[in-house]
């Protein structure tokens, strides 16, 4: 599937809607079935390859890079989430990246 920005970006509010719900893991979204298979489970990533020249920058046309910076940074809301281990954190740190992703 070829993504416009702005259809990376609904999938990813998508996505992160269901993680805040469920505190469950990205593979386990059953929209992958949906959407297909993307790098690191991620709607932004799979975009910013399909825009990336040979040779350039990872996350150079990520919509989340373009207004925040790496979700890889320590404190982020996104390693914050990653890191959790129990759902009860898992739900309430993908809330958090969800309600950034209202800025892009």
């Amino acid at each position: 599937m070829r993504l416009t920005k702005k259809k990376a970006i609904e999938i990813t509010k998508e996505l992160w809607d269901w993680l805040a719900e469920t505190g469950k893991n990205k593979p386990d979204w059953a929209g992958w079935k949906k959407y297909g298979e993307m790098e690191c489970f991620c709607p932004f990533c799979k975009y910013d390859s399909q825009q990336a020249k040979v040779d350039e920058k990872l996350c150079t046309h990520c919509p989340y890079f373009e207004v925040f910076g790496s979700c890889l940074r320590v404190g982020t809301p996104f390693v914050k989430w990653r890191n959790a281990r129990a759902g009860k954190d898992s739900k309430k740190y993908a809330k958090f990246f969800r309600e950034q992703l209202e800025q892009l």
